[in-house]
């Protein structure tokens, strides 16, 4: 995986919000969650006081994506 910054997740925290945030893109949460596998697959809420890591460098995470599934 690519480095990352690292947030800890608070009550108002969600993974569509940090995805706006850092890519401009709240539909790029799920690169958060394949990220941080501590967090559940089915829910846009981290666990509260949990580290995300926040992926610095998508590209070739969103180009696997888009050869598996493109």
């Amino acid at each position: 995986m690519t480095s990352g910054l690292l947030v800890v997740a608070k009550n108002d925290l969600t993974h569509n919000n940090l995805a706006n945030q850092f890519y401009g893109d709240s539909t790029l949460y799920w690169v958060l969650q394949i990220a941080n596998e501590d967090c559940k697959r089915d829910s846009l809420y981290p666990p509260i006081g949990i580290q995300l890591r926040i992926p610095q460098n998508i590209t070739k995470i969103l180009q696997d994506f888009e050869e598996i599934n493109g």
